[in-house]
């Protein structure tokens, strides 16, 4: 039906990250894609976003020049990237292995990663 059509339109139109909550940068987007948006983040959240991303990625950087490449599979739900990993027969671990520990991922609510981004819980990482 039209209605149904329209839903999946006004769905498939839907911003799925992050917008700045900002009038001009809202403006330069079709208003259908905004009108829904839930997540939404200030210019201050953005330049947190932005420092705790270089923060993560420096440290990652830092890891990997140090030689500190171990496997570290993770799962989320029921989700495992180890099924079609091209570097399996480099880690040797199968995504059957009962045996290997895998890091659960837990989805965060926008307010608990926002919190952990502005710095209120380091989340591990040091400042």
């Amino acid at each position: 039906s039209d209605g149904e059509i329209a839903a999946k339109v006004e769905n498939a139109m839907k911003l799925k990250g992050i917008v700045a909550d900002n009038d001009e940068v809202l403006s330069a987007f079709d208003q259908l894609s905004v009108k829904n948006a839930k997540n939404k983040g200030t210019i201050s959240q953005f330049k947190a976003m932005s420092k705790y991303l270089k923060k993560l990625i420096a440290d990652l950087w830092n890891e990997v020049c140090s030689g500190n490449i171990v496997p570290n599979p993770y799962k989320h739900g029921a989700k495992m990237p180890c099924t079609y990993c091209p570097y399996a027969s480099i880690c040797r671990i199968n995504s059957d292995d009962s045996g290997i520990c895998h890091s659960e991922i837990t989805t965060l609510k926008n307010e608990e990663a926002w919190h952990i981004i502005m710095g209120g819980d380091n989340n591990g990482m040091d400042s």
